[in-house]
């Protein structure tokens, strides 16, 4: 719920970034803060409901990400190239590696609260650490072979 709290700030200090709605800058933070108060409403909704269930605290795992990178930075030698020969990622569609900085919250009864990992993790690595766990075939970015699956620094706690 950690999560949720410093959202919630975040929106705070988000709207009161907009009360002066003459300025650009102030709408864009506006619409920042409603998205967010979106999310935080979804979420709110959600999480207890999925987490309470008797599956989810025997060995579940709820992945919250967020994509709203729009750099050029990426990280686990994400190539530039996609295999069917388009673009991976960069900014505003320009070629680059990756799709920029982006990030997620993992609960499971086998991760710690307050677990952090400095290890470099993306998207590719939580499809195939969902694929690894069900015993699945790898699907396109995931049989890349820089792809990393979640390790012990993440799946550290007995449910």
């Amino acid at each position: 719920m950690f999560v949720l709290r410093a959202a919630a700030r975040a929106l705070r200090r988000l709207l009161a970034a907009a009360r002066h709605p003459s300025s650009i800058r102030a709408r864009a933070a506006q619409e920042q803060a409603d998205e967010l108060a979106q999310a935080d409403a979804f979420l709110k909704t959600w999480v207890p409901r999925i987490t309470a269930q008797r599956s989810f605290r025997r060995n579940g795992l709820l992945a919250i990400v967020w994509d709203e990178g729009d750099e050029t930075l990426a990280c686990c030698r994400e190539p530039e190239m996609d295999p069917d020969g388009s673009f991976a990622g960069g900014e505003a569609g320009l070629p680059g590696a990756g799709g920029g900085q982006t990030g997620a919250v993992l609960l499971s009864p086998f991760i710690a609260a307050g677990t952090t990992s400095e290890d470099s993790y993306n998207h590719y690595s939580l499809l195939a650490s969902v694929e690894e766990f069900f015993k699945l075939g790898r699907l396109g970015e995931t049989r890349l072979s820089g792809t990393t699956t979640f390790g012990r620094d993440i799946f550290a706690a007995a449910p």
